[in-house]
């Protein structure tokens, strides 16, 4: 209470996602701020010890799967969000990793309704009408509709008694 101590950002970090998962959704970025929204502005932070400036600076370090934390006009904000992948990928970014745990999750909760249902064209229509739905619903999840394919080959029909449900996006 009142008291200055270094502690490492980690600490205050994790904090930010539930908080964004409240204010925004799962998916949301937790990193960034501009003039009209400071969702990385990162509260209590008094002073950070380097301070990348140069947009060179900050790419260094996300290269480095380090996300830059910078002073700005409105406080200390975190920069980018990116995972430890050292493989360039989609998957180097935080919220889309957490964006495909959400829908993951709730596909598996979705579709154990279907576990009795005939294996058939029909139900993978319903099925992909459904998904599809839902998916437009998400805000700010996607730069353009997802598609959404329902499948089975021989093997996942008759033996395994599954069918597929494939998502193409373009996650935002």
């Amino acid at each position: 209470y009142g008291r200055r101590m270094k502690v490492p950002v980690s600490t205050i970090l994790s904090s930010k996602v539930p908080i964004n998962d409240r204010d925004l959704y799962p998916w949301a970025s937790i990193a960034g701020y501009s003039s009209t929204g400071n969702k990385g502005i990162i509260e209590g932070i008094l002073d950070i010890e380097y301070n990348p400036v140069t947009p060179e600076e900050r790419t260094l370090l996300k290269d480095y799967q380090i996300n830059p934390i910078t002073r700005t006009s409105s406080g200390i904000a975190i920069v980018e969000q990116v995972t430890t992948l050292i493989k360039p990928s989609v998957w180097n970014d935080i919220h889309i990793n957490r964006l495909y745990l959400y829908i993951d999750k709730n596909l598996k909760t979705f579709l154990r309704f279907y576990k009795f249902e005939v294996n058939n064209e029909h139900v993978w229509r319903n099925v992909a009408e459904i998904v599809s739905a839902w998916l437009n619903e998400l805000p700010n999840a996607f730069e353009e509709a997802p598609q959404v394919e329902v499948y089975a080959d021989e093997y996942a029909r008759h033996t395994l008694k599954a069918f597929y449900v494939k998502i193409v996006s373009i996650p935002n």
